[in-house]
């Protein structure tokens, strides 16, 4: 009988949960970290995908989330600049930014100081 597990022993049957914790606790004491759960690992993991870019469906599926919306709620905070990345994106699809707002500005500010043209009389 063929299983689709994760984890399996060498003859293909279910790890004893004990025992892989106590695998995982030694993985992370030789690499000199402190004992954590192995829940922990799964959002380093999202986490990292994240940072290195990796678009957020391929996160969802990655971590076999049932939607994006799950993964957006649960890793959306890592991904503050996204919008900025946007808009520069956008900026470099259209040419360059459209607006300058300290031009705008700027513009707004002179002609407040230009008197009002005198009316015309006939």
């Amino acid at each position: 009988m063929q299983r689709d597990l994760v984890f399996a022993t060498v003859t293909g049957r279910p790890i004893d949960p004990g025992n892989f914790l106590r695998t995982w606790h030694q993985i992370l004491a030789k690499a000199g970290l402190e004992k954590r759960p192995l829940h922990e690992a799964r959002h380093s993991a999202a986490s990292l995908l994240l940072s290195e870019g990796v678009p957020l469906k391929i996160v969802q599926e990655t971590l076999g989330h049932s939607t994006i919306a799950l993964t957006a709620d649960l890793y959306g905070h890592l991904m503050p600049d996204d919008k900025d990345k946007a808009a520069e994106a956008m900026d470099r699809a259209l040419g360059g930014p459209l607006w300058d707002p300290l031009a705008v500005n700027l513009a707004v500010k002179q002609r407040r100081r230009q008197p009002l043209d005198a009316p015309k009389t006939l």
